[in-house]
């Protein structure tokens, strides 16, 4: 108990202090007085991977009207095995200014977690601008930076909350892969995907009973009980029990 005490603390220094260069750089980099960089022409294409676990027959697109939806105007794909997608055709400006979107469609959409069938509730997932895993890690960071807060403060207020030692914003179920992983290293990333599950259970519930909730109003909601989800998810883990998503609800 104390190393999970203990690890969060040492992850939020190591993400702070990495993401704070990485801000202090950027800053570096801008000078009022050089010339404005001229727009390229040229198109690109993002990839990427959603994923409470990947989800696979998932809308994808790139949100350019910031509508928290993807519109038939908007750049738009189905995700495929193990979560990949590729969105084609895209202006740097736009990949650089808006979010990527993933509307979980229930009927449609399967979860390789349980491939034998599609979801029964639809759902939706986003991450912070520039990121291109989804999860609904991502999708809490990303709205608690929307009330206000900078990415950095987003990504250590929730590894605070949930006791996680890893980066929440990494896939992690590619990275239970690695083989140089420790037992404990491999735990926390399939504690993350533990809490991830809760969470997409949560917003699918909360969005069935209630379609004209604001999403915002969700997370919000969610976010409060992070802690608590984090907690029971360990606690079920040593006695070897079952997570009941009805429990937070």
């Amino acid at each position: 108990m104390l190393l999970r005490t203990l690890a969060p603390l040492v992850v939020i220094f190591l993400l702070s202090a990495c993401i704070e260069v990485t801000e202090n750089e950027s800053e570096l980099g801008e000078n009022k007085n050089d010339p404005p960089t001229a727009p390229s022409d040229n198109s690109i294409n993002l990839t990427g991977r959603v994923a409470d676990g990947y989800l696979v027959d998932a809308r994808v697109c790139l949100d350019l009207n910031d509508n928290f939806r993807c519109d038939d105007s908007e750049p738009t794909t189905l995700s495929l095995a193990e979560g990949n997608y590729s969105l084609q055709d895209l202006t740097q400006s736009d990949v650089d200014s808006h979010s990527i979107i993933v509307e979980a469609i229930a009927g449609q959409t399967y979860d390789e977690d349980d491939p034998s069938t599609t979801i029964a509730k639809s759902f939706t997932l986003s991450a912070p601008i520039g990121q291109t895993f989804i999860s609904p890690l991502t999708t809490i960071i990303k709205f608690n930076m929307d009330s206000g807060i900078s990415y950095t403060s987003a990504v250590v207020q929730f590894v605070s909350k949930t006791g996680l030692s890893i980066d929440p914003t990494v896939d992690y179920i590619a990275a239970q892969q690695d083989t140089l992983l420790t037992d404990v290293e491999r735990s926390e990333y399939a504690s993350a995907h533990d809490v991830a599950r809760v969470i997409t259970g949560l917003i699918a519930e909360k969005f069935d009973a209630d379609s004209g909730i604001l999403f915002s109003d969700i997370i919000t909601v969610i976010d409060n009980q992070i802690a608590r989800i984090s907690d029971t998810i360990e606690t079920a883990k040593e006695n070897n029990e079952d997570i009941d998503i009805d429990d937070f609800i």
